[in-house]
């Protein structure tokens, strides 16, 4: 895998030149440098993708399905489980999935922070 750029060379510094999970994973696990190196790491790909989206959602000669939507998303009701066609037909079992929760998503924290 190819990563270009300080912030990969200061990853692998701390982690290593094997990139892969769970060396990655036995990296963060041994030492607070190499948690930060990734956490650092992430952050910085995740802000620069939202802002290659938002570059994308604002071009208006982009393709639709990559502009931004005015008046948020519509929310469609699912159909009841006990409706024809409803959640049996998927299950097979005649009992609704699961829902999702709604609770907010929890990051892992630093085991090194105090």
């Amino acid at each position: 895998m190819f990563l270009g750029g300080t912030m990969s060379r200061t990853l692998v510094a701390a982690v290593g030149d094997d990139l892969s999970l769970p060396s990655v994973i036995a990296a963060m696990l041994r030492s607070e440098e190499a948690w930060e190196a990734v956490a650092s790491f992430c952050e910085d790909v995740m802000s620069q993708k939202e802002s290659a989206e938002r570059v994308r959602e604002s071009d208006p000669l982009a393709a639709p399905h990559r502009r931004r939507r005015r008046g948020g998303r519509r929310r469609t009701q699912r159909p009841s489980p006990s409706a024809p066609g409803g959640d049996q037909r998927a299950t097979g079992t005649g009992v609704p999935p699961p829902t999702l929760q709604s609770e907010p998503v929890r990051c892992i924290n630093n085991p090194y922070a105090q």
